[in-house]
């Protein structure tokens, strides 16, 4: 039976992060995730960031990227996607692509009984507070 109520991952994200955020279970990209919805419960969520990255085996033509990933998570459970790195982008720094999905996964699965906006400024440096909780607004609004 199917054990996972959080799948994180993506090439912003590092199993450091998602056993850091105690998900269940750690893709490295949306085709893996594909490959481990199995143990996406029926209740679970898929925090999806829309922007392909193509593997190594895809570049150098021996694989087909998989056509219809987001729609063959949609059509199984509940699922919330978003251009991440667009979004970031928008704001000035690609490199904040981590804190738009994170305010997505916070809005997706219900988590505002902690004030992660505070949470932000105790942990992260000056210097990247301001734009990281300009993506994390985004990310919570997409």
């Amino acid at each position: 039976a199917p054990a996972c109520k959080v799948i994180v991952g993506g090439a912003v994200l590092t199993k450091e992060y998602a056993d850091m955020i105690k998900a269940d279970a750690y893709c490295k990209d949306a085709m893996e995730a594909v490959r481990y919805a199995d143990f996406l419960k029926p209740e679970g969520t898929a925090v999806i960031n829309d922007y392909e990255i193509v593997p190594m085996n895809v570049a150098a033509g021996e694989e087909k990227y998989p056509e219809g990933i987001i729609e063959e998570m949609s059509a199984n459970f509940k699922t919330v996607v978003l251009d991440a790195a667009k979004i970031a982008l928008d704001l000035g720094n690609a490199k904040c692509m981590n804190i738009v999905l994170f305010g997505a996964m916070v809005k997706a699965l219900n988590l505002d009984n902690i004030d992660w906006e505070e949470t932000l400024k105790e942990t992260l440096p000056a210097k990247i507070l301001d734009i990281n909780l300009k993506a994390f607004k985004a990310g919570y609004e997409a």
